[in-house]
């Protein structure tokens, strides 16, 4: 079966601007001397036309992926190569690696013996950080980063609400450069499984210095982006035997990755 790859939003463009000067030929031939209203309006058509094309492929290749697996489920127990998600602090702002970095990695336990991973792509190592972190929900506000510092428990604390009450969080970054350079940026988050899944299909917006929050830039990071979409394109082939690729690899993690989009960190 022949897999039809998503259309980007520049091939899109170009189909609607072709077929266009093929029902009106006194539409200029070059893109650039189109009437910039007319322009606008075909971008903003094709945007959305790509993004719908490529979730429809994403669910296309997840559908198949399962029934070949429920057909074949001897494919879930072949081996798999070692993996890892490593922390790393970087010295300069943004540090940029590819798969010939080597990350070297000892054990503590005497007689440990030493590892060494490397990147399964082109990566840009960001010096970001979060100094605070708080809930709140009516009015009742929670130090998050404090509470993390004093307890090494991964259980849930006893918290003063109910688990059915909504609530806000409000993260700081602290980041030495404009914040358009973080997009595109895969945060990893660690917690507990319940509350991350809650933060990947939450509502996300950027704030002002001042504190006031643009509703209108928001992204919800479940229904922007996939652990497909974060290891695509790691290696040619993808494929570790068993039908086991790169993004079966993390599958499992992928409630612990959020990507901040373009209009979030141009806004920010």
């Amino acid at each position: 079966m022949m897999y039809l790859k998503a259309r980007t939003q520049q091939d899109i463009f170009n189909d609607m601007h072709r077929e266009l000067r093929a029902w009106n030929p006194q539409i200029p031939q070059s893109p650039d001397r189109l009437d910039p209203i007319l322009k606008i309006v075909l971008e903003l058509y094709a945007h959305e036309l790509a993004r719908i094309d490529q979730r429809v492929g994403s669910l296309w290749e997840g559908a198949t992926n399962s029934l070949i697996r429920a057909l074949n489920p001897e494919c879930t127990r072949w081996p798999v190569p070692a993996y890892t998600v490593i922390k790393c602090e970087v010295s300069d702002p943004v540090v940029e690696i590819d798969p010939h970095t080597r990350f070297y990695y000892r054990e503590k336990r005497e007689g440990g013996q030493t590892f060494f991973f490397s990147a399964l792509k082109n990566e840009s190592l960001v010096q970001a950080t979060v100094p605070h972190a708080f809930l709140t929900i009516g009015d009742i506000a929670l130090d998050l980063k404090g509470m993390a510092l004093q307890s090494d428990d991964t259980a849930l604390p006893d918290l003063p609400f109910s688990a059915s009450d909504s609530g806000t969080i409000y993260l700081a970054v602290d980041f030495g450069e404009e914040p358009s350079r973080l997009a595109g940026t895969r945060l990893f988050l660690d917690g507990h499984s319940s509350l991350l899944r809650q933060l990947r299909w939450a509502n996300w917006f950027p704030s002002s210095a001042s504190g006031e929050f643009y509703t209108d830039s928001g992204f919800c990071p479940g229904t922007e982006c996939c652990i497909d979409d974060i290891v695509d394109g790691a290696t040619d082939s993808g494929d570790f035997g068993g039908l086991r690729s790169c993004a079966d690899l993390f599958r499992s993690l992928e409630d612990n990755f959020v990507v901040l989009p373009d209009v979030f960190t141009r806004t920010w």
